[in-house]
């Protein structure tokens, strides 16, 4: 009668294995994705990474951009040059 007893007791270890190595693996990819989507805000938010340029003053043609003005010190903005307009045609 002690069989059955101890092959639950088998399944229960074996479940509990499996759920510690099913949590590491959660951690390790939460860890990555977390560390990763810092680094993806710092680039979208990069005014470089946009085709911009740092300065205190735009220039004629461009849109000043302060949304968009990682990378640029204090008090510069994010100078863009906006898409070219299509209603000329």
């Amino acid at each position: 009668m002690s069989r059955p007893a101890r092959k639950g007791v088998e399944m229960s270890l074996n479940m509990i294995v499996l759920i510690v190595i099913v949590l590491i693996v959660a951690a390790v990819i939460i860890y990555l994705v977390v560390k990763n989507s810092n680094n993806a805000n710092t680039d979208l938010s990069n005014c470089a990474a946009k085709g911009g340029r740092c300065d205190t003053q735009c220039q004629s043609g461009e849109t000043g951009s302060t949304f968009f003005s990682g990378g640029c010190q204090e008090g510069e903005i994010c100078c863009i040059k906006p898409l070219a307009s299509t209603s000329g045609n």
